[in-house]
């Protein structure tokens, strides 16, 4: 039996999935290394964040539950700081799911973003998995700092590499691909080549 939230992340994953295959089909047979690359990196930022677009809406309607939860003192940051670090990471989850998505169709702009986005994304998880560390009652008790190593570790070596892809030269050569076949264009009823 499969839970509401995985479904949501399904769903999402299969629009991506479409969106992918349809952008594929312009350089059918070439860039199999970038398209590989983009399917996964993409494919992980869908699974990581896609509930986070579900999250936005739970908000809306149960803001007083949120601020309940989240202004609550954890470890060494008070509840203030939670609350603005989880709608910080809700808002920017919806945007790098946003970007990804335009980068499903080789958006240079989106990747532009990208760059600037994502690591900032991954800062506000580091908070994110302390304050979920911290919060679970039976968990094992460790030092805030390694807790920050650990998420650091985690959530900056998946961004790391994930910038490293987007940084190479094939995916750069990727991105800025067009198309060699040439267009036509009606001009008084005639194809123009």
């Amino acid at each position: 039996f499969m839970s509401f939230n995985n479904a949501f992340i399904l769903f999402f994953l299969g629009l991506l999935i479409m969106r992918l295959l349809n952008d594929f089909q312009r350089d059918k047979g070439k860039n199999k290394k970038a398209k590989t690359f983009q399917t996964i990196c993409l494919g992980l930022i869908f699974i990581l964040y896609s509930s986070s677009i579900r999250s936005v809406g739970w908000i809306f309607r149960h803001f007083e539950k949120a601020q309940e939860r989240f202004t609550v003192d954890v470890g060494i940051f008070s509840g203030q700081i939670h609350f603005l670090i989880f709608f910080l990471n809700i808002a920017l989850s919806v945007t790098v799911l946003i970007l990804a998505f335009l980068m499903a169709k080789r958006h240079l702009k989106a990747r532009q973003l990208f760059f600037y986005f994502l690591p900032v994304l991954a800062l506000s998880e580091v908070f994110s998995f302390y304050r979920g560390w911290l919060s679970v009652e039976d968990g094992l008790e460790l030092h805030p700092g390694l807790i920050f190593l650990i998420a650091f570790v985690i959530y900056g070596g998946i961004t790391t590499a994930i910038l490293l892809i987007y940084n190479s030269k094939f995916m750069k050569d990727f991105f800025s691909f067009t198309t060699t076949e040439p267009r036509e264009e009606k001009t008084n009823g005639h194809a123009d080549t």
